[in-house]
């Protein structure tokens, strides 16, 4: 209907130019999204069959707890 400089909106690619782009930007967007989400839920679920005794000897190991706490807390679990 209005023609600019004789192009009829050819400088948007005709509208239709642009489809294929945002089509793989949306595709792009929810494989971002799901790998974020299975990101998420994998690091929830923690270790399988790993005992509260476990979790102390690994928050040790790492030095988040000194070895004061680290004894205490083991009798604590034992009794």
């Amino acid at each position: 209907m209005y023609r600019w400089n004789g192009y009829d909106h050819m400088g948007w690619m005709g509208g239709t130019g642009w489809m294929p782009i945002l089509l793989i930007l949306v595709v792009a967007l929810i494989a971002v999204a799901v790998w974020m989400l299975l990101r998420s839920a994998r690091k929830q679920v923690g270790r399988p069959n790993e005992t509260p005794v476990d979790i102390l000897k690994r928050r040790y190991a790492g030095g988040e707890v000194d070895q004061e706490t680290y004894r205490r807390m083991l009798e604590d679990l034992k009794d």
